[in-house]
């Protein structure tokens, strides 16, 4: 019997901890209805917009590779030029 009233103190302490860490949704029945029903297509949007991120960011990684390397072929003729001036 103690150790049934251990384990039902224990499991009490758990769910206790548990219900501290819990939030609850705050709407009516139909509004959280609503947003279940509309969770996918909330998650697919999210998806679709990190995408389009991802692609942008993956251009502007792209041009500014082409950017260092057009700096480096212009330093690199301007030091040419200096030299043949002088």
């Amino acid at each position: 019997m103690e150790a049934l009233d251990g384990r039902k103190k224990r499991l009490q302490a758990d769910f206790d901890e548990v219900k501290l860490s819990l939030q609850e949704i705050v709407g009516t029945d139909e509004d959280l209805e609503t947003r279940l029903r509309h969770f996918d297509d909330h998650i697919n949007a999210q998806k679709q917009r990190k995408r389009v991120e991802d692609t942008r960011r993956q251009d502007l990684e792209d041009e500014l590779v082409s950017v260092r390397k057009q700096h480096t072929e212009l330093v690199a003729q301007h030091g040419g030029l200096v030299a043949e001036t002088e």
